[in-house]
């Protein structure tokens, strides 16, 4: 076997989990606004963008640097959070709860 396909295929791999999680948060409802826009928020500068579906991560309107990742609510913090990679932690129950509050965080919110 060429050494070059597991790399190929982990390549692979990884562009279907990044379209498999663009594709969640669009169908999660929350995140997405009433003309298909989702909620982003940007890993650099932490602003929020509305913005339409995109490979993750998405491409930064003001920067065109690839920054913006979905977003996340906490109804404690009153605040949109850069939701963690498909791959951090998976199975963690714990994966989208607020660190300072400790209650589940949501792609429901107010849309900036």
């Amino acid at each position: 076997m060429n050494s070059r396909w597991p790399k190929v295929l982990a390549t692979l791999m990884a562009g279907v989990l990044v379209v498999a999680a663009v594709f969640w948060f669009a169908s999660r409802g929350g995140a997405a606004t009433s003309d298909g826009r989702i909620v982003y928020v940007s890993s650099e500068t932490g602003r929020v963008v509305v913005g339409p579906v995109q490979p993750i991560p998405a491409v930064d309107p003001e920067t065109g640097n690839p920054t913006l990742l979905p977003g996340v609510y906490c109804p404690e913090c009153r605040r949109w959070y850069a939701a963690p990679p498909p791959d951090h932690s998976p199975g963690n129950p714990k994966m989208l709860t607020c660190r300072i509050h400790n209650v589940p965080m949501t792609t429901e919110g107010p849309v900036p």
